[in-house]
């Protein structure tokens, strides 16, 4: 019997095949940089409603960059799980060119996956400053939305793994799932005088 050869996924190297060592460095740079400015204008603003305004504008920009970022940053992160030999930098850079296509797509999810998270986060707070009740009350309602966040935290890799998969679909890749995913049963034997439900 023949077997059947599975088509390996590959990207073209973005500018060259050795990692750029600089390229930490250089993100770093443009964020404190972007961020220094922002406040310099915010802060020198003197009353000006110009300046004002065009500071708020940059931070938002800024901001929604970073949803952007973040987006490309878990997408890396499931390449980085489910590829071989593909990890760090190489991931990112890899997902960064997986998302081209799909990036208001990918924006929008992440978009609502943090307005989830930021309902849940100030709802919380909220309640906590404008409801008076006791500290136990507090700590049984922090310790529900904690564990309701941590579902939301799991089902949002859950999401970035199925936008991974449509990404190389519209990419014209169809990814091959190897392995059998079937249910099996499993015998249980109750004991002595045990009633099965």
């Amino acid at each position: 019997m023949m077997e059947e050869e599975e088509e390996v996924l590959t990207l073209p190297p973005a500018r060259s095949s050795r990692p750029d060592r600089r390229r930490p460095l250089r993100f770093l740079l443009r964020q404190v940089t972007s961020v220094s400015l922002i406040a310099m204008l915010m802060l020198n603003a003197r009353g000006s409603m110009v300046l004002i305004v065009l500071g708020a504008l940059l931070a938002l920009l800024a901001r929604l960059f970073y949803v952007y970022l973040g987006m490309v940053w878990m997408v890396g992160l499931v390449i980085s799980v489910l590829e071989d030999d593909c990890y760090g930098l190489q991931a990112l850079d890899k997902a960064g060119h997986l998302v081209k296509g799909r990036r208001a797509q990918g924006f929008l999810i992440a978009v609502i996956l943090l307005m989830v998270d930021g309902v849940l986060n100030g709802g919380y707070g909220f309640g906590i400053l404008k409801v008076q009740s006791e500290q136990v009350t507090h700590q049984a309602t922090g310790l529900i939305v904690l564990n309701i966040l941590l579902l939301l935290k799991m089902f949002s890799q859950v999401v970035y793994t199925v936008f991974y998969y449509e990404c190389h679909k519209s990419h014209g890749r169809e990814i091959k799932v190897s392995g059998d995913f079937t249910y099996t049963r499993v015998s249980f034997t109750p004991s002595d005088g045990e009633v099965l439900p």
